[in-house]
């Protein structure tokens, strides 16, 4: 998931509940996803860091609207 704020953090713990595995890429030193999430330290706006992370994951999705969209039609 791009993005760990406070929604992604509310996605981090029904995901681990399901037994889902969620990995976000989130810039701020320990995000709130963080809890039920492991994350990878990194902007959602640097199309380099979006590119490494998706290919680390099946599915990619956002929590934030600050991302770089260019970035993810090239993911």
């Amino acid at each position: 998931m791009l993005g760990g704020g406070q929604l992604g953090r509310m996605f981090a713990l029904a995901a681990a509940r399901l037994g889902v595995e969620v990995l976000v890429l989130d810039p701020t030193p320990v995000a709130p996803a963080a809890v039920a999430a492991k994350q990878v330290p990194g902007s959602f706006r640097d199309a380099d860091a979006i590119l490494e992370f998706a290919k680390q994951v099946d599915v990619l999705t956002v929590e934030i609207e600050h991302i770089n969209t260019d970035a993810l039609q090239l993911a």
